[in-house]
């Protein structure tokens, strides 16, 4: 179990679920936007986690639900963390150790690392190889 103060980076996963059709990750990830809404849990985000979910929804021809989404999110998580040069040197230090993640994953890590967050919400079971944080999955993890 997570202390209740620890903040939480939340992936893009987390929104998208919540609002997408029946699966099983779509009620504990309405769970966490809860928790938010709510102030239970405390979470920050980064630019990446917004074009990712615009970058999807676009793809499905979906540009209603890019916009609905994200904008919903960015309330929920106004805390938006940029990705500057200072994430992009890490980025480059990242790959060495990390080359199997994906580049928007690399992205989130370089932004997590140089701010000191330990703990990423989402479904991804790839930051779990991941030494320097903890992924909190919200079907089997107690937040």
């Amino acid at each position: 179990m997570m202390k209740r103060d620890s903040i939480y980076f939340i992936d893009a996963n987390v929104p998208m679920y919540a609002h997408g059709r029946h699966h099983p990750y779509r009620r504990p990830c309405q769970r966490v936007l809860t928790l938010l809404a709510r102030g239970e849990i405390s979470g920050v985000t980064d630019s990446a986690v917004h074009q990712e979910i615009i970058y999807r929804y676009l793809a499905l021809e979906r540009a209603h639900e890019a916009q609905q989404v994200s904008s919903d999110f960015l309330t929920l998580v106004p805390g938006i963390l940029p990705f500057t040069r200072r994430e992009v040197e890490k980025m480059i230090d990242l790959t060495s150790i990390h080359a199997a993640l994906p580049t928007r994953d690399l992205v989130h890590l370089a932004v997590m690392i140089n701010r000191d967050l330990t703990h990423i919400i989402s479904v991804d079971t790839q930051f779990d190889q991941v030494e320097e944080i903890k992924r909190v999955d919200p079907l089997t993890s107690t937040i």
